[in-house]
């Protein structure tokens, strides 16, 4: 199973601060991780503007430029034998291409606020799931907008060419991968932190300690399928006879996209886990609940498979799992059980274990 851990590490003032068994200068949480500085504001502005500003110039502009010269309604639906069999208003296409870039502006600059305003770095990936979707629809726009153009009507249309359809995917893939190689990994920005390995018992934090540990992971195992998903409801939905069917392949490819990845935080309020590109939806368990954690070989067979297994609530029993191997274990105290797959889980079992004997009795 392919995953793509980062990890962070950070411990504020206070008596029981620092490492435990000293520091690991570049092991994973140690300084060697830092990402260096926060986003600049002008960093920020071209992370949200110039997708913004190609997208538009790509998707709306031939719309607005060959306005005089397109049909109204536009082709904008083919079927498998090769002619259009569907047409949407010249306004509705319009409306269309603007929602995705306002989907693309809004994702980035949700990014960027992120990476400025926090020291966990910026979130690369709801930047190239944001991308693609929105650059697939302003490609395809620009296509529907050169196969009518001088046409009367609709159905005068020819059908598309395969190329069309090709670079319409390709492209913004390939560009999408451009700017993911020149952004930063989402990691948390330590700032002269230590990595912390636990010796002996745990030891009470004191109350002024401010602690945190983040580690995520990607399955690519996972992301790339659903992508792949997310990509065929999009064609669908322009050139298949079902758009209904295409909406459905995006749903599910969308849906399946969420547990692609995750993002575990361990702090004083016990343990977080955020997942998809956009960190939505969350699961979190409260440090109250907790009353002991530990390291555990997680095997997906034992657990049901892959994905969010079981419920705390009806099973009393409950996992994360995107691939086997080593996660974090917790009973609570109810009884029931809940783990997660996440490399590298010793330190945030370590952190909650300090968290849970500082814990008033």
């Amino acid at each position: 199973m392919n995953a793509q851990p980062t990890e962070g590490w950070s411990s504020g003032p206070g008596p029981n601060a620092g490492p435990a068994s000293g520091p690991a200068p570049g092991g994973p949480g140690g300084p060697g991780d830092d990402v260096g500085p926060p986003l600049s504001i002008r960093g920020a502005v071209t992370l949200v503007v110039l997708p913004t500003v190609v997208l538009a110039a790509l998707g709306l502009w031939p719309l607005v430029a060959l306005h005089g010269r397109l049909p109204d309604p536009l082709a904008t639906h083919w079927g498998l034998q090769g002619g259009p069999n569907g047409a949407t208003s010249w306004g509705a296409q319009v409306v269309i291409v603007t929602a995705a870039l306002v989907l693309c502006a809004v994702v980035t600059a949700w990014a960027a606020r992120r990476a400025m305003r926090t020291e966990r770095g910026l979130d690369v990936y709801a930047v190239v799931v944001a991308l693609p979707v929105a650059g697939i629809i302003c490609s395809f726009s620009a296509v529907i907008a050169w196969v009518n153009r001088d046409h009367a009507s609709w159905h005068e249309v020819p059908s598309l060419p395969v190329w069309t359809v090709v670079a319409g995917i390709v492209v913004p893939l390939l560009v999408t991968g451009a700017v993911a190689r020149s952004l930063p990994r989402p990691t948390l920005h330590l700032g002269g932190g230590t990595a912390w390995q636990p010796v002996g018992p745990a030891q009470p934090l004191s109350p002024d300690e401010r602690v945190v540990w983040i580690q995520s992971m990607v399955n690519l195992w996972m992301l790339v399928p659903s992508l792949v998903v997310m990509l065929a409801g999009l064609v669908a939905a322009v050139i298949a006879t079902s758009r209904l069917f295409g909406l459905i392949l995006l749903l599910v490819g969308l849906a399946t996209t969420t547990l692609a990845s995750i993002q575990v935080t361990v702090d004083r309020r016990g343990l977080r886990i955020a997942y998809g590109p956009l960190r939505f939806p969350r699961t979190h368990i409260p440090r109250e609940r907790i009353t002991a954690a530990d390291v555990i070989d997680v095997h997906p067979s034992q657990w049901g498979g892959w994905g969010y297994r079981g419920s705390l609530k009806l099973m009393k029993r409950a996992a994360v799992v995107l691939r086997g191997g080593p996660g974090i274990h917790l009973v609570l105290r109810d009884g029931s059980e809940f783990a997660v797959t996440i490399p590298h889980p010793e330190t945030g079992v370590a952190l909650l274990n300090r968290l849970l004997a500082s814990a008033p009795a």
